[in-house]
C-alpha cells in the first residue's frame, strides 16, 4: 500500500474516533443522577412469622446492604447481607435474627447505591431480647403464679426436689422464704446452662402449718446478675402436716439412760469403744414434739416377765410434763428395783381417739409374735428409756404400815452356801406382840420363782418382786429360822433372806 493510502485511512480512522468520543461524552452528559427515596424506619423481631418489606424505586442498577450481620435479606427463602438489581420498583423483604441478641435495642442501617453514590434509606429497630427463666420439675408446667413451686410433707426429706432453672441470662436468687434452705453453690446460674437444686427445709422452720402463696414473703425472687434491672418471683407454697402426723428432731432410736438415783442422765451406746458417754447431771430431759393439733403422752414400762404395762398416775414411774405445744420433760423416779425400761408415746388426738377399737393400742401395745410395740406405732415414740437399778445384794424391809426396817438385819455370806449364793441375810427382831405384816423386796433382783420355809401358821404372799410376811400375834417361835429363796429365770438361787426371833 502507497504512503498516500496510508494517510488517508489514518485520517478516516482519526474522524471516526473523534466521532465515538464526542458522542460517548455528550451521552454521560445526558444521564439522570441517581433519585434515592426518603429514609424509613421498619421494625422487626427475630422470629416473627412474616419479614418485613422495604419498598423503593431505582432510577439506575443498584446494590443494598445491611450494617449489622443480625439484619438481613430474604430472597427465595435464603437469608444474605446484600442485594443488587436494575431499574424499577423494588419490594425487598427484611429478617432480624437472634445473632448476638442481647437485652438492648439495637439498630441496622440499610445503605442503598447508585450511580457512584450511597445514601441510607432505612433503620431497622430490632427491639431487646425478652429475659426468660425457668424454673420447673415437668418443662411443661413451670413454676409460676398459677402453678407454685409445692413442697410436699414427709417424714424423711421434707423437700423441692430435681428442681430445674434455666434461663437466656446469667441470674442469681436475691430473696427467699425464711423457711427454706438452699445450697449456696445454686444461688447463681450462667445463661442457657440448667442448674438443678433441691430446696430443703430449714432447721428452724416451723414445718407444722402450711405457708401459702397470698403472704408476700413465700416467694424465690430471681434478677439478672449483672444489672438486677429484671426480676423474677416465684411462689413457693408448703401442705403443713396432716392432723395424724407427729415428728421428733432426735434420732428416733436413741435410747436414753437415767442413774438409779435419778439425778442424772445419758445417751445410751450400742458400742464399747471410746470413753462411754457424756453424764449429764440433770434430773430431767427436754424433747420436742412437732405435730399441728393436741397430742396425748402415753407412757409404758417394759419387764421381761410381764411386756408392756400401760402407767398411769398411781403406777408409774415416768413422769412427763408438757411445758408448751412443742416442749416435753420427761424424769424419773428413784429406782430400788432392777434396771426397768419404758417407753413414751405421743399420739395426736385425732389418732388417740380411735385407740378404743378392736386393736387397742394402751390394751395390747405389743406384737405378739415379737414381744414389741406393734409396727404401725413406731412412729409415734418419743423416747426410749431405760434406769440402772440398784446394786443387786440384799433386801429392802418395811413393816405394813412403811416403815424401814433396818436393826436386826446383818449380811451372813456363810448362810448360803447350800443354797449356791453369798446374797445371804438374817432378819433378827423381837417377837411381835400383835399380828404383823412385814413388805419384803429384793435389791436389783428379778424374782424368777422362789422357794421357803415358813413357821406354822406363818403367810407369805407374792406380787412380782414383793413379798408380804404375815406374822400372826400368837406365832411360835420354833428352833429353825425361816428363810425365803429367791431364785432367778434359770432356777438359779440368787438371794436369801433368813428371819428369826427372840
Amino acid at each position: 500500500m502507497s504512503m498516500k493510502n496510508i494517510k488517508r485511512l489514518l485520517g478516516v480512522f482519526s474522524m471516526i474516533l473523534g466521532t465515538v468520543v464526542f458522542t460517548a461524552c455528550s451521552d454521560d452528559e445526558k444521564q439522570e443522577a441517581p433519585v434515592f427515596p426518603e429514609s424509613v424506619v421498619l421494625n422487626c423481631q427475630p422470629g416473627e412469622s412474616e419479614p418485613a418489606e422495604l419498598v423503593f424505586t431505582a432510577n439506575q442498577p443498584w446494590t443494598l446492604a445491611s450494617s449489622k450481620l443480625w439484619c438481613k435479606f430474604s430472597v427465595d427463602g435464603e437469608l444474605v447481607n446484600s442485594l443488587a438489581g436494575g431499574v424499577g420498583e423494588q419490594t425487598v423483604k427484611v429478617v432480624a435474627t437472634d445473632d448476638v441478641w442481647d437485652f438492648n435495642d439495637a439498630l441496622a442501617e440499610l445503605t442503598l447505591s447508585m450511580g457512584g453514590q450511597t445514601k441510607a434509606i432505612a433503620i431497622v429497630n430490632r427491639s431487646a431480647n425478652e429475659r426468660d427463666l425457668k424454673i420447673y420439675q415437668d418443662i411443661e408446667h413451670p413454676f409460676g403464679e398459677e402453678n407454685p413451686a409445692e413442697f410436699k410433707y414427709a417424714i424423711v426429706g421434707m423437700s423441692l426436689k430435681d428442681v430445674k432453672i434455666v434461663a437466656n441470662f446469667d441470674w442469681e436468687i436475691q430473696k427467699y422464704p425464711e423457711w427454706v434452705s438452699i445450697d449456696e453453690q445454686y444461688m447463681v446460674g450462667k445463661a442457657g446452662k440448667i442448674t438443678t437444686v433441691t430446696f430443703d427445709f430449714n432447721e428452724e422452720a416451723d414445718i407444722r402449718y402450711p405457708f401459702t402463696k397470698e403472704d408476700t414473703n413465700n416467694r424465690i425472687v430471681f434478677v439478672n446478675k449483672d444489672g438486677k434491672e429484671y426480676s423474677v418471683d416465684i411462689p413457693v407454697v408448703y401442705e403443713g402436716m396432716p392432723e395424724d402426723a407427729v415428728q421428733f428432731p432426735i434420732e428416733p432410736f436413741t435410747k436414753w439412760t437415767f442413774s438409779q438415783d435419778a439425778r442424772q442422765y445419758w445417751i445410751a451406746s450400742d458400742t464399747p469403744e471410746g470413753d462411754g458417754p457424756e453424764v449429764v447431771d440433770k434430773n430431767f430431759v427436754e424433747l420436742q414434739v412437732i405435730t399441728p393439733g393436741k397430742y396425748h403422752l402415753v407412757c409404758f414400762s417394759y419387764e421381761q416377765e410381764y411386756g408392756y404395762t400401760l402407767l398411769d398416775e398411781w403406777s408409774t414411774w415416768i413422769y412427763t410434763d408438757i411445758n408448751d405445744i412443742c416442749n416435753v420433760s420427761v424424769s424419773v423416779s428413784r429406782n430400788s428395783g432392777m434396771k426397768r425400761e419404758g417407753y413414751i408415746l405421743a399420739i395426736p388426738d385425732v389418732v388417740y381417739k380411735t385407740l378404743n377399737g378392736e386393736e387397742n393400742l394402751l390394751e395390747h401395745p405389743y406384737d405378739d409374735d415379737y414381744a414389741e410395740i406393734k409396727e404401725k406405732y413406731n412412729k409415734y415414740i418419743l423416747m426410749r428409756l431405760s434406769q440402772e437399778g440398784e446394786k443387786a445384794g440384799g433386801f429392802d424391809i418395811m413393816t405394813g404400815d412403811g416403815a424401814p426396817v433396818t436393826d436386826g438385819l446383818v449380811e451372813v455370806p456363810e448362810l448360803g452356801n447350800d443354797f449356791g449364793t453369798t446374797n445371804a441375810w438374817k432378819l433378827t427382831l423381837p417377837k411381835p406382840d400383835k399380828e404383823t405384816m412385814f413388805i419384803i423386796t429384793p435389791k436389783g433382783l428379778t424374782v424368777g420363782s422362789v422357794s421357803n420355809y415358813l413357821w406354822k401358821d406363818v403367810t407369805l404372799e407374792q406380787e412380782g418382786n414383793t413379798f408380804y410376811l404375815g406374822i400372826p400375834a400368837s406365832v411360835n417361835i420354833e428352833s429353825e429360822d425361816m428363810y425365803i429363796a429367791i431364785r432367778d429365770e434359770n432356777w438359779l438361787t440368787t438371794g436369801v433372806l433368813f428371819i428369826s426371833f427372840y
